[in-house]
């Protein structure tokens, strides 16, 4: 079932950078690399807590109050060059991967492991429905972002 793993979501970082390109036309509230760091950082979390680690900052940040979550962690990272956050993308994201091989398969796909999240779901699931949807989201803006700088730029 390698689809429901982080590994599939290879084609992030690139889009990311992509921002990079364009962060002097880029308005402060459609940078999406905030919302994708802290959603990395979430993901992080939610293997530390499967594993019966803490602490899960993020994760508890998002409990607390979800429909504010996003809004937070943008302020969080406001003044932070887009390098900066782009490196905290990066190091959460070899994190990640490192807890994904030390949770193995069968406890990703284990149903009722995060109960937090509905007790017919598996971390799969989560990462599937609540990670990849949402960079999947994010990178559409930056696909449609490009596009439009493109046209302004006669490209």
């Amino acid at each position: 079932m390698e689809a429901n793993t982080p590994r599939t979501r290879q084609s992030t970082l690139p889009g990311l950078r992509a921002l990079a390109l364009h962060r002097d036309r880029l308005p402060p509230e459609l940078d999406r690399r905030p919302r994708v760091t802290s959603y990395e950082l979430f993901l992080e979390d939610a293997l530390t807590f499967v594993l019966g680690r803490t602490p899960t900052p993020t994760l508890d940040a998002m409990g607390r109050d979800y429909a504010g979550f996003n809004t937070a962690q943008v302020a969080a990272r406001r003044g932070r060059t887009p390098q900066q956050v782009m490196d905290e993308y990066t190091q959460a994201r070899t994190r990640v991967m490192a807890l994904v091989e030390e949770l193995g398969l069968e406890r990703l796909r284990a149903v009722g492991t995060i109960p937090w999240y509905g007790a017919d779901y598996a971390l799969d699931d989560f990462i599937v429905y609540a990670i990849y949807g949402h960079e999947r989201e994010h990178c559409g803006q930056v696909r449609q972002f490009r596009l439009r700088m493109g046209s302004a730029a006669g490209g």
